[in-house]
């Protein structure tokens, strides 16, 4: 995993030209993203990253979509394994409704039934046993990405995908510095990842699921301002074994910081302890991809400190064999 880590960058020239590749027909007056886990994870930093989007942008983490699905709808069906029973569950309403699809996958079952239905197919170049969803993320937008420009419903900065790779390249020995110091304190610890709204369901949450899925650990999130309204109100008396994770965007504004800074006191006050994270970067998708591969260190560091192999994910893979059987 680490060396996978490591190579992240590669994938977004190899995805952004699949995506640029896929032939689509006609108006699009709607998207829809379908997919769930680390599938559709990459789909909440395109809405709020690279935007902004033409037309209307849905995800779906169920069965079937929320928004009526037409011939002028355009179904980006995502699966890595090709087998996700939900995904599969929305590309049949999808093809039924006469949608224009693309399955985003390595193979499976997805494949095998967009080849039949002949719909498109952006596969995925990684099939090993070892390789898991969470760490598609830049395959998913980059083919997101390269799909949405083809069609001109996205318009994002001359050379600003190209530029992300080197820029994540340059920043992997202080990530991989960072994440790993993370880890060391949240060893016996639950980690609370907290950014500013704007990187809140992106970095905050991404993070947070890393940890769960790397490090086999409970971990939450939340956003400023929203968790100054609710969330830190739970931590007036009692002391958890919490760890709160700052994650700062240079560029928030002077209220934002100063919610930080006021917060970090009060729950130092508490006894808690806090880890500094400031994202590097100049556009939107720097920031959020490097906090990204930070959360990724992290959680594999504290895997290892844990004596936990990051890779599988044994306790959610025999849930779904579970559900098979009910």
């Amino acid at each position: 995993m680490g060396q996978l880590i490591r190579e992240f960058p590669l994938q977004f020239a190899k995805g952004l030209s699949i995506g640029r590749g896929v032939p689509i027909k006609g108006k699009v007056a709607r998207v829809i993203v379908t997919g769930m886990g680390g599938s559709a994870l990459p789909a909440d930093i395109l809405d709020l990253h690279l935007g902004p989007i033409s037309v209307p942008l849905e995800i779906c983490r169920d069965y079937r979509a929320r928004s009526k699905l037409t011939r002028r709808t355009l179904v980006l069906a995502s699966s890595f394994s090709g087998n996700t029973e939900e995904t599969i569950s929305s590309f049949k309403r999808a093809r039924k409704a006469g949608a224009k699809i693309v399955a985003i996958t390595s193979g499976g079952e997805l494949e095998s039934l967009a080849q039949k239905a002949g719909a498109h197919v952006a596969l995925i170049p990684e099939c090993t046993d070892t390789f898991q969803p969470r760490l598609a993320a830049g395959y998913f937008f980059s083919i997101y990405a390269g799909i949405l420009e083809t069609l001109g419903l996205v318009s994002f900065k001359k050379k600003v995908l190209e530029k992300l790779p080197a820029f994540l390249d340059e920043q992997m020995k202080d990530l991989d510095r960072q994440g790993r110091s993370l880890a060391r304190q949240l060893v016996g610890k639950i980690a609370i990842f907290y950014a500013p709204d704007a990187y809140g369901r992106s970095v905050s949450r991404i993070n947070k699921i890393k940890v769960n899925e790397n490090a086999k650990s409970p971990a939450f999130w939340n956003a400023i301002p929203e968790m100054n309204h609710n969330e830190m109100q739970g931590f007036a008396f009692e002391t958890y074994p919490l760890h709160f994770v700052f994650i700062h965007d240079p560029a928030a504004c002077d209220s934002i910081q100063d919610r930080f800074k006021i917060l970090g006191r009060k729950l130092k006050k508490k006894g808690y302890k806090i880890t500094n994270f400031i994202m590097p970067g100049e556009t939107n998708l720097e920031k959020a991809f490097a906090g990204l591969l930070y959360g990724d260190w992290a959680s594999y560091y504290l895997a290892l400190l844990r004596g936990i192999d990051p890779t599988p994910v044994d306790f959610i893979e025999d849930f779904k064999r579970a559900l098979k059987k009910a």
